[in-house]
């Protein structure tokens, strides 16, 4: 690092646009106060990925805040975090530090032993925070309900809502933060997987922070009627005991009202390698979901895609290009891996 920097002020940190700070624990103040003349280097970073507590940079003055990160203001388009479990004012506090934010992605952990549970900002007026606006990725969000619940309190202008775990199941605030993103929202993505979007390894069970979810299905109370921008969802397809979740999607599907609405996917989790991804589910449910689409697809005028995603491991359906005739007639169904 020191044979960079001495080319120039700031040798050619000043031209990084991605900046990821690895530690094997939690980053805190007087972590960061060693790398502090590197860290000060950096003037034009666009993707910044932190392992970080917010509870130990926002105080009153946010004095801790804008000392160490004031300089990505004005650049920083997206933010990566891994955070922990405790006060979600703090941490919302801490996104609008940043005003020009276009994506957001929040792994949760843990709650940290040091993590401080209070927050100075009880008494603050969310309406005085700047908006949150782009995408927001939220991934094994606490059960509680805590964060999303205080973040549909602000004011929120996501396009791109994509909910795992946690954060997709009743009282985690799903349907709030949803609702609060009414006027601009045009893809929701709703994931089963706790730890990650991506499919978990054939052996995931091996790994606890890299799980799906209980199979509980979604939260009844979440409408997508007066989302008129909408224009795509997904939909975890749950198979095994919860066979009649194609229902409870097919009783949300069937609130779109977008005339921009154009593409529906299915993301298929514990299937085993000997299932092919049509046999998970009985014909009764196929039929529905094939109603719902036809029915979709009529009230809208447009052509619709049905993806279905699913893990490599798994087989096709023995006649892909014969699944769902009555809605190939008018939509399209694509097989894609997860």
């Amino acid at each position: 690092m020191q044979a960079i920097i001495s080319s120039g002020p700031h040798g050619v940190l000043s031209h990084t646009r991605k900046l990821s700070i690895p530690y094997p624990t939690i980053i805190s103040p007087s972590r960061l106060d060693e790398i502090f003349d590197h860290l000060m280097g950096f003037r034009n970073i666009r993707e910044l990925r932190l392992y970080l507590d917010t509870s130990h940079f926002v105080n009153r003055d946010l004095a801790l805040a804008s000392h160490y990160f004031f300089h990505f203001q004005p650049v920083l388009r997206s933010l990566h975090l891994n955070t922990f479990a405790g006060n979600p004012k703090d941490l919302i506090i801490f996104l609008t530090f940043f005003p020009f934010l276009e994506e957001v992605s929040l792994s949760f952990c843990d709650p940290s032993p040091e993590a401080v549970q209070d927050s100075w900002m009880e008494e603050l007026d969310s309406n005085l925070l700047p908006p949150l606006r782009g995408i927001l990725r939220v991934r094994n969000a606490p059960p509680d309900g805590g964060f999303i619940m205080e973040l549909a309190k602000v004011r929120v202008l996501y396009h791109t809502l994509e909910l795992g775990g946690h954060s997709r199941l009743p009282g985690t605030g799903m349907s709030e933060l949803v609702a609060a993103c009414t006027p601009t929202l045009r893809i929701l993505k709703i994931s089963p997987y706790c730890w990650s979007f991506s499919f978990p390894a054939v052996d995931h069970q091996l790994n606890p922070k890299f799980t799906v979810a209980d199979d509980v299905g979604l939260d009844p109370r979440l409408t997508l009627t007066a989302c008129m921008q909408l224009t795509e969802v997904r939909l975890p397809a749950f198979v095994g005991r919860s066979r009649d979740s194609i229902r409870l999607h097919a009783a949300l599907l069937s609130t779109i009202s977008s005339p921009h609405f154009h593409k529906i996917e299915l993301a298929f989790s514990r299937i085993t390698p000997s299932q092919h991804v049509a046999g998970v589910l009985s014909s009764e449910h196929w039929s529905i979901l094939e109603d719902l689409l036809l029915e979709l697809t009529r009230r809208s005028g447009n052509t619709l895609q049905l993806v279905i995603l699913y893990p490599g491991y798994v087989q096709l359906p023995p006649c892909c290009n014969e699944f769902m005739p009555r809605f190939r007639e008018v939509g399209e169904v694509r097989f894609d891996l997860l």
